[in-house]
């Protein structure tokens, strides 16, 4: 391999391996969302990457929490607004 090839693989790495790392955050937080969780510090000192294999781990969820959507209550009584006739009592 001449210096010009090395060079230029060197030049594809630099710019492919931040693709390749977001592509893992993203997949790493879509897996982790799914699960119903809510990592809350993400961070990069909360990635772990593995330089040989270019595996990238999302790490320290202490501060994750569940992720719940809220629902509404519902009733089967109509209340009306003060001062007019309400036949279920509803105040």
């Amino acid at each position: 391999m001449n210096v010009s090839s090395h060079a230029r693989l060197i030049r594809l790495m630099l710019t492919v391996r931040p693709q390749i790392l977001m592509y893992q955050l993203c997949k790493g937080v879509a897996f982790v969302h799914g699960r119903g969780v809510l990592h809350r510090d993400l961070k990069p000192h909360n990635l772990l990457m593995d330089r040989k294999t270019m595996a990238l781990k999302i790490a320290d969820l202490g501060l994750s929490r569940a992720i719940t959507v809220p629902m509404k209550k519902y009733t089967h009584e109509v209340c009306f607004p003060t001062g007019v006739y309400h036949p279920h009592g509803c105040s």
